[in-house]
């Protein structure tokens, strides 16, 4: 069975008369029935990591240690590079960094710093001239000696607004309900838009409603029920509230507008002609034969011409009567003789 070489890694091969009929004897750091496995018995020393790859095995050494088995110590840090209480640490086997105290910098800490003791708020930096000159270079909206100022630390915002820095010396208000303006100091009342000392009540920013008094109406309190000259033929209008109003009017004419006036009626009949004399008054010119207040009387009305004779006006208060056969006289009073 050795002839197949079995035996790995320059071991050894014995044979045997018992299944599987060989024996490796390994080479050192190597075990296993065909000396294979070399992580077993732990080669990698000082916390070096043993990594099995196939037939064959590889130490990963911990920082600052190298050789095979990780028995050799590289450490750059064991010269203490790190000067003014730096505290070394490990990059690799030939390389590291100084992590400075206050007040130090520079890649083994021998650098002074001038910056140390001086605090730059809200993420300002500090800069240091070669002369010595130290001084916060400040970012966004901040300004001052330590970068501790903007510009909404006056609460410049009237009324609640909230204000929001856009630069270190510039900044805008979000205002709100009512208010507007630049520093949300305006509401849409302060404009006294009311008139006729209406009560105005700001609803938003822009809009506003006018509670008007007594006689006046309108977005403004502008109107009056007068304004509209509703009294007609020169009557006198007087508002009694926003939306009523009452006319005296004037000469002939009545109604809630003066609009009226007594001939609208064609009071005179029979082509009479209608004169106005007061607001309730008239007085009829009568045409031809007809008379009476309304032109309604003529001289037959009253049937004057008796037995059947035919009356026929001539004037207002004149007629003549055609009397039936064997009746005479005016009205056809008198019989006839010869009847």
């Amino acid at each position: 069975m050795c002839s197949s070489r079995p035996c790995q890694n320059n071991g050894w091969c014995e044979i045997q008369t018992t299944a599987p009929y060989y024996l490796c004897s390994c080479q050192t750091g190597w075990h296993g029935i065909n000396c294979t496995d070399g992580c077993t018995r732990k080669p990698c020393q000082n916390g070096g990591w043993c990594i099995q790859t196939g037939d064959d095995y590889a130490c990963r050494c911990r920082l600052g240690y190298g050789g095979d088995r990780c028995q050799f110590n590289n450490d750059p840090c064991l010269s203490n590079p790190c000067q003014n209480n730096g505290t070394c640490v490990s990059i690799n086997d030939e390389s590291y960094e100084c992590e400075c105290p206050g007040g130090f910098n520079g890649t083994n800490c021998e650098i002074e710093d001038p910056c140390y003791n001086v605090l730059c708020k809200n993420g300002g930096s500090c800069s240091a001239s070669p002369n010595g000159f130290v001084e916060c270079i400040c970012t966004g909206v901040f300004s001052g000696d330590q970068c501790e100022d903007e510009p909404c630390d006056s609460n410049p915002c009237q009324n609640n607004g909230t204000c929001t820095a856009l630069t270190a010396d510039t900044y805008s208000c979000a205002c709100s309900g009512i208010f507007s303006g630049d520093q949300c100091e305006d509401e849409p009342c302060d404009s006294n838009p009311c008139q006729n000392n209406g009560i105005c009540t700001a609803l938003t920013a822009d809009t506003y409603s006018c509670a008007c008094s007594g006689i006046f109406s309108g977005d403004q309190c502008e109107d009056e029920p007068c304004d509209s000259n509703p009294c007609q033929n020169n009557g006198t209008c007087t508002a009694l509230t926003a939306d009523t109003y009452s006319c005296a009017c004037s000469g002939i004419f009545s109604g809630d507008q003066c609009e009226d006036e007594p001939c609208d009626s064609n009071p005179c009949q029979n082509n009479g002609i209608c004169t106005a004399l007061t607001a309730d008054t008239y007085s009829c010119a009568c045409s031809g034969i007809f008379s009476g207040d309304q032109c309604e009387d003529e001289p037959c009305d009253s049937n004057p011409c008796q037995n059947n004779g035919i009356c026929t006006a001539l004037t207002a208060d004149t007629y003549s009567c055609s009397c039936q056969e064997g009746f005479q006289g005016m009205n056809c009073e008198v019989k006839s003789e010869n009847s």
